[in-house]
């Protein structure tokens, strides 16, 4: 007796077809209005790995907001987009990013390191010069003098104590005020000159 054996052929469903990427841009004319959230700048898409979603513009009935709550733009009742000075907008624009060179903030720090020194060193050169040249010296002196400004002020007082550690000056005690306008009259202090011209 012969068994006749029978198989099940059993056909594959083809595969749903992948969701449409979601439009970057939201127009303004006749735009539609999800039934719940805002505009956001990715979608998840099962499958796909998970992106930073960031909300750019949250719709609230007839206005449109900044995440933040200020008025983009609102529907007037002529059927334009209006912005709040009332002009009429056609679209939501995203600025295009633009490439800037990234710099690590220790090579940042170096930097001003190595300027701060450079000007320190400039600056004392500077005061042995107006040493040389006359009795006393105040910062005023520095300040004129100098091509440059320093990156901060305090650098001014740091080049004075370099250059009196050096022995080019030394303090008086005594105190003027100050000739820069931005510093209000406020009291300097006088350095007397140790050049031997002026001993």
């Amino acid at each position: 007796m012969t068994t006749a054996s029978m198989t099940n052929t059993v056909t594959p469903a083809a595969p749903a077809p992948r969701p449409a990427p979601p439009t970057p841009a939201v127009a303004l004319p006749g735009i539609a209005e999800p039934a719940h959230g805002a505009a956001t700048a990715s979608t998840i898409v099962e499958g796909e790995p998970r992106a930073v979603e960031q909300t750019l513009v949250t719709l609230a009935g007839k206005q449109l907001l900044t995440p933040s709550g200020a008025l983009l733009a609102e529907l007037d009742t002529d059927g334009d987009w209006r912005t709040p000075a009332g002009l009429v907008c056609e679209a939501l624009t995203i600025p295009t990013p633009r490439a800037s060179a990234y710099v690590n903030p220790k090579e940042v720090t170096r930097a001003a390191r190595t300027a701060d020194q450079i000007w320190r060193e400039a600056a004392v050169e500077k005061i042995a010069w107006l040493a040389e040249c006359q009795a006393e010296i105040t910062a005023d002196d520095l300040w004129e003098h100098m091509e440059h400004p320093p990156r901060e002020a305090r650098l001014v007082g740091h080049a004075f104590k370099r250059a009196q550690a050096q022995g080019l000056i030394d303090r008086t005690g005594r105190h003027q005020r100050s000739r820069r306008p931005m510093n209000h009259t406020r009291p300097v202090l006088i350095w007397r000159s140790l050049h031997p011209a002026h001993i």
